[in-house]
């Protein structure tokens, strides 16, 4: 029952602003990056992305979790500049500004928007 709590939470918070709001394109539909060791799904939003630096979100507790990262594309390298966490209502809850270089993986969330970011900036060899 809490699986499917957790499901209609996420499609609400993500849902609403784009039915309420201008029609979706394809510029802001959101980009399935995986899922969870608990199955929720983590994606990369494109509103998210600004050049090299993105952020992709998950269902955390009753709220969501956010991880902001930058890439360095020519030399593939993945620093992660914060991690925010998010109430059901949208206020930012917590915040580690902790910035750390994250081993690249192609097989990971972090690892998969990189490589979506490298090529939309156009990065030789993505």
């Amino acid at each position: 029952m809490k699986s499917i709590y957790r499901k209609i939470l996420f499609v609400g918070l993500f849902s609403a602003p784009l039915i309420f709001g201008s029609p979706v394109t394809a510029e802001e539909k959101l980009i399935n990056l995986g899922t969870t060791k608990g199955g929720d799904t983590i994606f990369l939003n494109p509103k998210d992305i600004r050049g090299t630096r993105f952020a992709i979100s998950m269902l955390y507790g009753s709220g969501m979790m956010r991880r902001h990262y930058n890439a360095s594309c020519g030399e593939a390298r993945l620093f992660r500049r914060k991690v925010e966490l998010i109430s059901s209502t949208g206020l930012v809850v917590d915040e580690d500004k902790t910035r750390e270089e994250i081993k690249y993986k192609s097989t990971t969330a972090a690892g998969k928007a990189m490589k979506i970011v490298c090529k939309r900036v156009g990065a030789k060899g993505w």
